[in-house]
């Protein structure tokens, strides 16, 4: 095992708490590995090589609650969209899942939500978890290369996409609007410059739509135009930045 520096961000809400990377279990291959502990610095597969990387879970903090669901989003890209794609898969207690398996993105999936509760049965699951990520060829031809960054692990312990994540804190940098009649617009707030990584998300937690944009220091006030298209119900989005947590919100579309 590769010990590296323990980088723990643990966001407790008042329903679920955010895991992200403890350290990394053999890294065979797989370049500029110790980025992903401070996340925002692309880490990558070459091609013509098929090492799996396991990722060591953070060790919950707060475990008073019952526990609803698991599930683990990553951000990944594949070079050639024709000739790759990704695997992902939960260790639990050492053995790979044995209910939720592994799920396969494609090579144009940006973003993979992969819900593992069926293999979580309490939280003594959780302190041994790891995820494991591998590439697959699917096609002919030279090997893409796989690049992945910002893996984590959110713990619900309320059903609900996202419930609670959106709660208001004091330092929120994130203002969402609650009702939604027309465009998108909502203002992020930056300390230095940054890209800004957003994704909008259905109740039932499939993404609807992506976009990342430049950010400023200080206010920045964003607009979606594409939720004009979107129908009624509950939407949630989530905003990353360089030298940010993630930050979600939520909002209505009215009949």
């Amino acid at each position: 095992m590769n010990r590296l520096l323990l980088f723990v961000l643990c966001v407790c809400f008042g329903f679920g708490q955010v895991l992200q990377i403890d350290s990394i279990i053999d890294p065979g291959t797989w370049t500029n590995p110790d980025n992903i502990l401070t996340s925002d610095d692309l880490y990558g597969e070459p091609g013509g090589n098929n090492d799996a990387l396991q990722l060591q879970i953070v060790v919950p903090t707060d475990t008073s609650a019952t526990l609803d669901s698991v599930k683990v989003f990553l951000e990944q890209y594949v070079s050639d969209t024709t000739k790759g794609a990704w695997r992902v898969r939960p260790i639990v207690n050492g053995n790979p899942g044995a209910l939720s398996g592994e799920i396969m993105g494609t090579a144009t999936d940006e973003y993979i939500m992969f819900d593992i509760s069926a293999d979580i049965t309490g939280w003594a699951d959780m302190f041994d978890l790891a995820i494991e990520l591998r590439n697959t060829k699917v096609g002919g031809g030279p090997d893409p290369e796989w690049y992945a960054d910002y893996l984590y692990v959110y713990v619900y312990i309320d059903a609900g996409v996202f419930e609670g994540e959106h709660e208001k804190v004091s330092d929120s940098r994130l203002i969402v609007p609650s009702i939604v009649t027309g465009a998108l617009a909502f203002t992020y707030y930056l300390d230095t410059p940054s890209l800004i990584a957003v994704v909008v998300y259905n109740s039932i937690g499939e993404r609807i739509l992506s976009r990342s944009v430049s950010g400023n220091a200080g206010e920045n006030k964003i607009t979606l135009g594409k939720v004009n298209e979107l129908s009624a119900g509950t939407y949630y989005i989530r905003v990353k930045s360089a030298d940010h947590n993630v930050e979600s919100g939520k909002f209505i579309i009215p009949e």
